[in-house]
């Protein structure tokens, strides 16, 4: 019971930011901070049950490793990026840990690129159109939690491939 109920929070987590991004463009504070705590929160919790350090390493390490790349493409981007997306990512690390934050980074990025790409054919945008990433950056975090072994494989075939 309390696996789904956790789940849940993290699912209405990501519909709440969904949904301010689209209305609004933004991700506020109040959303990312504490659901960065609430990852965070969790994984201490778990660590404490298990008697291991694991699950806080993980936690800190998807927390830096996804919030610490989007913080870099909007620092590189010059405001092409918003330092929400950046927390928001950093709340998805902080939850999902390292290797389910990398493959929600990785399928965010490619669906939102996707996306602009299927706006600029249709003329619909130009590659200086912002478009809010926060509701890829959910689909990405739903996407690494159940289809995680499909995706992997995915990533693994794209990496191998031209180095194969």
């Amino acid at each position: 019971m309390i696996p789904y109920v956790l789940k849940s929070i993290f699912i209405i987590l990501l519909v709440v930011g969904t949904v301010t991004d689209l209305k609004s463009r933004l991700l506020p504070n109040k959303l990312t901070v504490s659901g960065i705590a609430f990852g965070l929160i969790i994984h201490v919790t778990e660590s404490i049950l298990l008697s291991s350090i694991s699950p806080i390493i993980d936690s800190a390490a998807g927390l830096f490793a996804c919030g610490g790349f989007l913080f870099l493409v909007a620092f590189v981007s010059k405001g092409g990026m918003g330092m929400g997306d950046v927390k928001f990512s950093a709340m998805i690390g902080a939850y999902l840990g390292f290797k389910y934050g990398i493959i929600a980074l990785f399928t965010a990025i490619i669906l939102g690129g996707a996306f602009g790409l299927i706006l600029i054919a249709l003329k619909k945008a130009t590659r200086k159109t912002a478009v809010p990433f926060g509701p890829f950056l959910a689909l990405g975090s739903v996407a690494a939690v159940f289809f995680e072994s499909p995706i992997n494989n995915l990533i693994q075939g794209l990496i191998k491939q031209p180095f194969g």
